[in-house]
């Protein structure tokens, strides 16, 4: 039997062994074929406020729907900077249940500061 100098049978002696092209960096997947989803844009249910917050939309509310836009305005400007009335900004998640507050108090429904039932309250 002929003695080899290097390695035989795939035994690489305990040196690692480069196969194949090295790549720099992860291909470019193509989304090209990936389907875009519209998100919606209007408001499905109510989100209903944790109970410290709920109370202070409700007492809000009842107050706006008896005093009006104006007084409305005015908590906006001089609560501005108080994140417990976030509410008042449309952009905030509980800004459509407070609407729906001033709603039901403008109508003469139910006391918008009682209880607490987190129920389905409908979504015009």
């Amino acid at each position: 039997m002929a003695q080899t100098d290097g390695p035989t049978n795939g035994d690489a002696g305990g040196q690692m062994v480069a196969v194949g092209k090295v790549q720099d960096a992860l291909p470019t997947p193509d989304l090209s074929s990936l389907n875009i989803v519209e998100s919606q844009t209007h408001a499905v249910g109510l989100i209903h406020p944790p109970p410290d917050i709920r109370a202070i939309v409700d007492k809000t509310a009842q107050f706006v729907a008896k005093n009006g836009v104006a007084f409305e305005k005015r908590i906006i400007e001089s609560e501005r900077e108080n994140v417990k009335f976030n509410f008042l900004k449309t952009e905030d998640p509980y800004h459509a249940y407070y609407k729906y507050k001033v709603e039901e108090a403008q109508k003469g429904g139910a006391p918008a500061a009682a209880g607490g039932a987190a129920g389905g309250a409908p979504v015009s």
